[in-house]
């Protein structure tokens, strides 16, 4: 998945810079020179910043980005949001994508990136010592279900007969509709470790179809007999699902829970963040970016801005857990 940004221009009013009226005229003349030759740079910085994403918008695929950065589908809002507000600062543009933890890694070594930002943790790291891996926030992936299913606590060993497909049914006689992620993502491969085992899963593949402002789905659930096992690709499948079929079940960031479907607890640990710092919680993670060997040049500039108070406030906003100052 390519991210297609959108930056909005934001003059800064006086009241916003921190300056009073009587400051910003006070020493006026001596400063018009000043002002004057630093004025190209600023006009420089923000047509950049608009031909760039103008490319972009139009689906230039060769718009050229001073940082390519590829990396987690369930990631990719949260570095979306992170990327536009450093881009709004520095100028600097950059090539955003989402097609997974893996295929960000790969991207990477190849040389097609210059930064992943993956969530799961680096195994690669064994093989490419020179990899650098930094933690920029706490995640944590949760169980959800349709809000008619009163379900409130599942243990892992009722999780892992679900997803496997020996239940068949929730306690109402509702067919279970388990929803789960491609192989290339870094949730799926977590919940594979800690909840599947051995365990295999036994997707389907299904085709959406976008009608309106909902989604066709091919062939139609209702040809098949529970448990059913879609494969998702993209993340407004999952939400679409989740809203629209009773026994859905799936697992998602804690960052994209939709308002239309419920938590439910695993071993009767809620995902909370007190939960999710402690470990308690089965399916913590901690999301990271990766470099080939130590962050440099813009790598820097956009990892520095992330682990920023600034940076750390949307990580909060978006629905993420800060993670605040970390070593590097």
């Amino acid at each position: 998945m390519r991210m297609r940004l959108s930056l909005p221009i934001h003059i800064p009013t006086a009241r916003q810079t921190g300056l009073s009226l009587g400051t910003a005229l006070r020493g006026r003349r001596g400063r018009e020179n000043s002002q004057a030759a630093n004025r190209p740079n600023a006009m420089h910085r923000w047509t950049r910043i608009l031909f760039f994403l103008l490319c972009v918008a139009a689906g230039g695929a060769e718009a050229e980005a001073d940082l390519r950065v590829f990396g987690s589908a369930s990631n990719l809002e949260l570095m979306s949001n992170l990327v536009i507000a450093f881009g709004a600062r520095t100028g600097i543009t950059i090539d955003l994508r989402g097609p997974g933890s893996v295929e960000g890694i790969h991207s990477l070594l190849a040389g097609r990136a210059d930064m992943a930002f993956i969530s799961r943790p680096l195994s690669e790291q064994r093989r490419f010592p020179y990899l650098v891996a930094t933690p920029y926030c706490l995640d944590a992936v949760v169980v959800v279900v349709h809000p008619a299913n009163p379900v409130i606590s599942l243990s892992r060993t009722e999780l892992n007969a679900i997803f496997s497909g020996d239940r068949l049914h929730w306690e109402d006689g509702t067919g279970v509709v388990v929803l789960i992620r491609d192989g290339f993502s870094g949730t799926r491969q977590l919940f594979q470790e800690k909840i599947m085992h051995d365990e295999t899963f036994s997707p389907a593949y299904v085709q959406t179809e976008k009608r309106g402002e909902g989604m066709m789905l091919t062939p139609l659930f209702s040809t098949f007999h529970p448990p059913f096992f879609p494969l998702i690709r993209r993340e407004e499948e999952m939400l679409f699902s989740l809203a629209k079929i009773r026994g859905a079940i799936a697992y998602l960031s804690i960052g994209h829970i939709p308002k239309e479907a419920r938590i439910v607890n695993i071993d009767g640990v809620a995902p909370v963040p007190r939960n999710v710092k402690s470990g308690k919680y089965v399916l913590s993670r901690t999301p990271l970016l990766v470099t080939r060997g130590k962050p440099r040049g813009e790598a820097r500039k956009l990892t520095d801005f992330i682990l920023s108070p600034a940076g750390q406030k949307i990580v909060a906003r978006v629905g993420y857990i800060p993670i605040g100052a970390v070593a590097r």
